[in-house]
């Protein structure tokens, strides 16, 4: 089979990975099947509270969400591919249940090889983009996997405009396991930070990985 994207970006030194976190990112692009995630989130936040209107309008585009909750069901569906380019490719499809409304927030990441790094595309046509680093901690029975995003641009039509530092946010994506959860099993933590106003939006909780046939 092919390399994964995530196998890619961490130039193959995976074997710390934990089982459940391999499970999910390190899924070939020619594999028979896809990734799903069944969890629940134990809070979803976000703060101050001046920015729930831009939250509203950012939920138009799939990215973000002015909900907050506890114990609120994730579904993450995770498929890999290549693209026309040949490019490997991988879709995160989140699907958050609140009570009476469904949020989604998608993503579309694609391998660089110039650059050797993923690139990320967020929410209906790629509006907004980042670079993502990744890097593994830890151990296999203790440890997990590091995501954080820099250098994000706006698509605007077939142009792409950077946006300054000072006004850019930093995602940090970590998934890991712990010490007596099944290996099908990881903890994540999601949050998002901005210079000026520090963490604004995040979740947190607990996914089973499984394998669905296509």
């Amino acid at each position: 089979m092919k390399p994964s994207l995530f196998e890619l970006a961490l130039q193959h030194q995976t074997e710390h990975l934990p089982e459940g976190v391999k499970l999910h990112v390190l899924l070939p692009p020619d594999a028979p099947y896809q990734i799903v995630m069944d969890g629940n989130m134990e809070q979803i936040w976000h703060r101050p509270r001046w920015i729930k209107p831009l939250l509203w309008l950012l939920s138009k585009m799939d990215t973000f969400f002015p909900e907050t909750g506890k114990e609120v069901p994730l579904l993450l569906e995770n498929s890999s591919y290549c693209d026309r380019e040949g490019v490997i490719c991988m879709e995160w499809r989140r699907t958050f249940t609140f009570p009476g409304k469904i949020r989604r927030f998608n993503a579309l990441m694609r391998y660089n090889p110039d650059r050797q790094i993923i690139v990320d595309y967020f929410g209906k046509g790629g509006w907004l983009e980042a670079d993502l680093l990744v890097k593994s901690f830890g151990g296999r029975d203790a440890g997990g996997l590091e995501i954080s995003s820099s250098g994000y641009r706006l698509r605007l039509g077939r142009f792409l405009m950077r946006v300054p530092g000072l006004l850019s946010p930093r995602a940090l994506i970590r998934e890991w396991t712990e010490d007596g959860m099944q290996p099908d099993e990881i903890k994540v933590d999601v949050r998002l930070h901005h210079p000026w106003i520090g963490d604004f939006f995040g979740y947190s909780g607990r996914f089973t990985v499984r394998r669905r046939v296509k």
